[in-house]
């Protein structure tokens, strides 16, 4: 067994061309700490009957983080010589720990930001690799880091793409923001890794759209040592804070899309769940029918190709639809949309608000019923206000 380090030494530098270049474990201070971010802004209609003054059981509830405020901490971007990397898919997750591996450390086997596992915006280690030594109060590696194979050249991390469209969209691009510091030939010679053992389709594609073929990427299967490994801090942790430079992310997406097809579409757009099991709205149809009828398309995202998907989004003026994947799609509108979200009581999620803060587009939260037996209605008469019907 091996004991663990924190705070890892890096070496501070002062341009992107310094940290690649840097011999040492080096880091980048790309951007520095936002204070009292909030998602303030977003109107808010609770049908559900609950009073505003219930306080709430959850983050989940009543759209409590509308008037939250938290500190986002600088972004950062490392280069490490050594590093050692854990491939794995998270699942199961309690408290501070996950399952099926994932983590990075350094040479010495320091524990960093970045180690951690990135899913649903917790900071979580992977328990088969890690333990605690509670008399010590110190973390050991449980696993063999002796003769590990070696990935020679240099790499770029983007560690979790997840198998989860909405996660994918929202965490798995959340690394991406670094290619701003690449020249678009630069980016097709990039060498990749990944913790998973492969890629869902709309993940491919969307990678194609920012210049990066599949062929670049090192699909991890097990642990190994990277001799030079650029890491890339996460710039959206779901479900807390965005930060701008995602935009990049998107809009370069946007960009590759638009240039593989080109055609009109709708300006007005509801996005569809209603084939979608969990969380079934009752009156969805009835829904539907008033959208339709103030002129909206009604899209069922599972059903259309994934390009298709996008450049529709980004032409929309206007997308309403239930919280869900479906609506994480507006990262690729454009700028002054006027969005509808429809919610339960007592699941609606900050990121709605945060990707219409990002994406400077204006939001209404529609809030129905409280869950049972995992379906949920919302009063009509709502959407006839919101739609002038």
């Amino acid at each position: 067994m091996t004991t663990t380090s924190n705070g890892p030494k890096f070496v501070p530098t002062n341009s992107f061309s310094e940290l690649t270049h840097s011999a040492m474990d080096a880091s980048l201070e790309v951007e520095t700490t936002i204070a009292q971010y909030s998602v303030e802004g977003a109107a808010l209609l609770n049908l559900s009957g609950i009073s505003s003054d219930r306080t709430p059981g959850s983050r989940k509830e009543g759209c409590s983080y509308l008037t939250e405020t938290l500190d986002i901490p600088p972004l950062f971007a490392y280069t490490l010589h050594g590093a050692k990397v854990f491939p794995g898919n998270i699942r199961s997750r309690e408290g501070t720990w996950h399952s099926h591996g994932q983590l990075i450390v350094d040479k010495n086997n320091g524990l960093f930001s970045e180690s951690y596992g990135v899913m649903d915006g917790g900071k979580t280690l992977p328990r088969e690799l890690l333990q605690m030594d509670t008399t010590a109060n110190r973390l050991i590696l449980n696993t063999s880091v002796e003769h590990l194979p070696i990935l020679t050249g240099e790499y770029l991390f983007l560690g979790s793409m997840h198998d989860h469209f909405g996660h994918f969209l929202v965490e798995g691009l959340s690394r991406l923001w670094i290619l701003k510091y690449f020249k678009s030939e630069d980016i097709s010679a990039l060498k990749i890794i990944i913790y998973e053992p492969g890629l869902i389709p709309p993940a491919a594609k969307m990678l194609a759209y920012l210049g990066i073929d599949k062929s670049q990427i090192t699909f991890l299967s097990s642990p190994c040592i990277v001799e030079k490994v650029i890491v890339p801090a996460v710039a959206y942790r779901t479900h807390f804070w965005a930060r701008d430079c995602m935009n990049h992310v998107y809009d370069s997406i946007v960009s590759g899309a638009l240039k593989e097809k080109t055609k009109e579409f709708p300006k007005k757009i509801f996005l569809s769940r209603n084939n979608v099991p969990s969380r079934k709205l009752s009156n969805e149809i009835e829904l539907e029918s008033l959208y339709r009828d103030a002129g909206y398309w009604v899209l069922r995202p599972e059903a259309i190709p994934i390009g298709d998907q996008i450049r529709i989004v980004a032409n929309a003026d206007s997308v309403a639809g239930c919280t869900g994947s479906n609506m994480y799609l507006c990262v690729f509108q454009k700028p002054g949309g006027n969005n509808h979200i429809y919610a339960p009581y007592d699941f609606n999620l900050k990121d709605d608000a945060m990707i219409s803060k990002v994406r400077d587009s204006q939001l209404t939260y529609i809030l129905g019923t409280q869950l049972k037996n995992d379906q949920w209605s919302v009063d009509t008469d709502a959407a006839c206000s919101l739609l002038d019907i």
